[in-house]
């Protein structure tokens, strides 16, 4: 029997070790009422956001044929990312943002493969994790060991797969009782990455997320800190195919939003 080594709490606090210390990024909150992902950003609270649907027309590709932020809105809150069981995948923030920007999207019971991709710069201005603050079943710390620079600039991404699928996915190591492994990427690189169970079961199977990490170059050098988010993607055979466009939901932080000419949903 093939069994599947997991990381099960209520929330998760994504963090990276760095060479001086380990930095708290974000969370993934799989919510338990309804099985929906939550993704909270909480640990960098300087500057506002701009956030919109983008378009990647037919015979385009990312990211030579994506140009954003024209049409987006604005807020001056750190957005919450939503994806809910029906599909449908929304910013908002309750009692301070409305959640006109969204989509639809995959129904997390047909959702496999790439779900959001995450991408930060300036590590050295997030919240530092406090000695005493360690995994629990309610507040689970997934700590990258990266061992990086304040300075590096990092990529994670959330692949969702269901029970089976992930069995069918992974190299099980009976020596290893550890939701930590290799992931493997089609150009052959190998990542950090930990398996995360999810409150979401559909025909009897829980749902999970495979979370990878890597050092990518620097993003920007116009600024410090920043941070941008993709979810919300069309289906595989949408995404996949170059003649017809696709679309998904993007933030980008930090901005000066009060001095944006771009419409607010802040409340």
């Amino acid at each position: 029997m093939r069994r599947i080594r997991a990381y099960v709490a209520e929330r998760y606090v994504i963090a990276v070790r760095t060479t001086s210390n380990t930095r708290k990024l974000f969370q993934i909150v799989p919510s338990k009422s309804d099985g929906s992902l939550y993704i909270t950003f909480p640990y960098y609270r300087r500057g506002g956001g701009q956030m919109g649907e983008a378009l990647l027309e037919a015979n385009e590709t990312y990211p030579s044929g994506l140009t954003v932020g024209d049409d987006f809105s604005v807020s001056t809150h750190y957005v919450k990312y939503s994806h809910h069981p029906s599909g449908l995948a929304q910013f908002s923030l309750s009692g301070k943002v409305r959640s006109s920007v969204r989509k639809a999207s995959v129904p997390l019971s047909n959702a496999s493969g790439h779900i959001f991709t995450f991408m930060v710069q300036g590590l050295g201005k997030f919240d530092v994790r406090k000695p005493e603050e360690s995994g629990k079943l309610k507040r689970g710390l997934v700590e990258f060991g990266l061992d990086c620079d304040l300075s590096q600039s990092l990529k994670f991404v959330g692949h969702y797969f269901s029970e089976r699928e992930l069995a069918s996915r992974a190299a099980f190591n009976s020596g290893r009782d550890t939701p930590w492994t290799l992931a493997v990427t089609p150009d052959g690189r190998s990542l950090m990455s930990s398996a995360l169970a999810t409150s979401y079961f559909h025909n009897g199977e829980r749902r999970y997320l495979m979370l990878t990490a890597e050092r990518v170059p620097q993003i920007t050098e116009s600024q410090e800190v920043f941070m941008s988010f993709m979810g919300g993607f069309d289906p595989p055979n949408v995404v996949n195919d170059p003649k017809v466009p696709t679309s998904f939901l993007m933030f980008i932080y930090p901005i000066e939003a009060e001095k944006s000419t771009l419409a607010s949903i802040d409340l």
